[in-house]
């Protein structure tokens, strides 16, 4: 713990030579992809990034980025729901029950409102590029500000140890400040005088470590050898703002690994092919005429003749180097084609999704899309419960604390996240529901109109679909009624209507007296 005599900069240094074999791999995968988010040991600002020769691993992270964000950051509804305690709920009657659950509803609403209104979508695209590149990403929710926002932190800035488990152990962050832009108190506390320069960047740590006695996170900042005023503090595990993300898990091991190192192999591949063929192309495209030197055809004559002038020579005399790699091309290009194919379906491009074809119908580009999403399933449960689930606990305590959002006791209110896997389930419910009535409606409609309970089919999927029905759909009381009504106006009419008809004819309606309006005189 922090009683210890090694200094946070030494552990810092010592968890280092662990993360090195999973660093290396993410530099690799961001080298091909997106450069900037892993960059090369000892980069600075003014340094080069390596320039990829295609841009593939770049739209795959940032396409597959931004379909996440999406399904797991809705923009047009809670991606979580308040639940009430079962046992809770079945004690209340059925009017109270509709209250509360209006009441978490408005809950929901202002909590969205409060993530719409920060930047934290902007952050999480970030975190998403760097888990699905590097598989892990270190996040501190930011709630001192006034509104909520996430750091985020690529691997390269951080260590971290966890159990054989998985439980989060101890987690050092490396910080380069300017000592400038510190209090003065800060600066005196750390033993940095104003006679230093203050604009050479300084190394910061932030220190957080499970404490299994107490059952609680200690956390602490070290700035030149000594600790940072009022960077102390405690957290329980379900309070803890600093979330060091994995993408895939692998047991016993700290670090996670990426989407992108799982296709490692073919973007390395795709590289090179894309590098030769561009490097035989520039040569290809390179054009040297060749003059027999025992010919009557001078170079110089023709190096001095313009367009369309008159030299005296012989057409044999003159030739074009060729590459004769046609064949050759052909090949790296078949196998940069077949690659391409590969990364584009790991990556959900579209092109991996609508088929090269005349006609491709909209049902087939649906099956395909659901058949991509269902490959993502497993990267949905993982977030949802270790980034979802957390920060939505994070966002409402410190709504809490601000005095937007009253206390809700713990015991009997969760959240539970809605979008994501859940959302996959959801859709795979529907779309199994909507094909048996369609299945049943083509096989007779009589027999689906005597079978089908339309009124229970209109209700699941209002349900699938997320949609409070609720004085939108008429009760089957209603739907009698409203029957009833329509058969009695019917007989009135069918009834009046004969007796109209026989005066018509008769020509007594037309000689009738019609009742003359009140003139209001007595």
């Amino acid at each position: 713990m922090y009683n210890s005599k090694e200094s946070v900069k030494a552990r810092y240094t010592r968890m280092e030579t662990k993360r090195e074999p999973f660093l290396r791999r993410a530099r690799r995968v961001s080298e091909l992809t997106l450069p900037f988010l892993i960059t090369p040991q000892g980069h600075e600002g003014s340094s080069d990034l390596p320039t990829p020769y295609q841009s593939l691993g770049a739209r795959g992270i940032t396409n597959l980025s931004a379909k996440l964000l999406l399904a797991l950051l809705p923009p047009d509804s809670p991606f979580f729901r308040l639940a009430l305690d079962k046992f809770k709920k079945d004690e209340m009657g059925v009017e109270d029950a509709s209250q509360v659950d209006k009441a978490l509803s408005d809950i929901e609403n202002s909590v969205m409102d409060y993530v719409e209104a920060s930047p934290i979508r902007t952050n999480f695209f970030e975190l998403l590029k760097h888990l699905l590149s590097s598989g892990n990403v270190l996040v501190h929710y930011d709630s001192h500000s006034e509104k909520c926002g996430l750091n985020v932190y690529g691997m390269d800035k951080y260590v971290v140890s966890r159990a054989p488990t998985g439980k989060l152990l101890k987690i050092i962050l490396k910080e380069l400040v300017v000592p400038e832009e510190l209090e003065p108190e800060v600066r005196s506390a750390c033993d940095i005088k104003d006679s230093d320069d203050l604009l050479k960047q300084t190394e910061m740590f932030t220190c957080v470590e499970w404490n299994s006695n107490k059952e609680m996170y200690y956390v602490k900042q070290v700035l030149n050898g000594h600790d940072v005023p009022d960077s102390k503090g405690t957290y329980s595990k379900d309070n803890l703002p600093w979330l060091a993300l994995r993408l895939h898990k692998v047991d016993s091991e700290s670090w996670g690994r990426g989407h992108g190192e799982e296709y490692l192999g073919d973007l390395i591949t795709l590289e090179q092919l894309h590098r030769s063929i561009v490097v035989a192309a520039n040569a290809a495209a390179k054009v040297v005429f060749l003059v027999n030197p025992n010919g009557v055809t001078k170079a110089d004559d023709l190096n001095k003749a313009t367009s369309g002038a008159f030299r005296t020579g012989t057409a044999n005399d003159v030739s074009t180097i060729q590459m004769d790699k046609f064949a050759d091309f052909r090949v790296a290009l078949d196998t940069v084609a077949r690659i391409e194919d590969r990364l584009s379906s790991a990556f959900m491009l579209r092109e991996a999704v609508q088929r090269d074809a005349e006609r491709v119908t909209a049902e087939e580009i649906r099956y395909m899309a659901g058949e991509l999403d269902d490959s993502l399933g497993g990267i949905y449960s993982i977030l949802s419960q270790e980034l979802q689930l957390p920060l939505v606990k994070l966002v409402m305590r410190d709504m809490e604390k601000k005095k937007i959002l009253p206390a809700l006791p713990e015991d009997l209110v969760s959240p539970v996240i809605t979008t994501g896997l859940d959302a996959l389930g959801r859709t795979h419910d529907l779309i199994k529901l909507d094909n048996l009535v369609k299945d049943i409606f083509a096989l007779s409609p009589e027999v689906a109109a005597k079978y089908v309970n339309i009124s229970e089919y209109i209700k699941r999927r209002g349900a699938a679909l997320k949609v409070d029905t609720e004085n939108l759909i008429r009760t089957e009381e209603e739907v009698t009624e409203a029957d009833n009504q329509a058969q009695r106006a019917q007989m009135i009419q069918q009834a009046v209507t004969p007796g109209i008809n026989a005066l018509s004819k008769t020509g007594a309606l037309d000689n009738a007296e019609m009742p003359q309006p009140p003139t209001g005189e007595q």
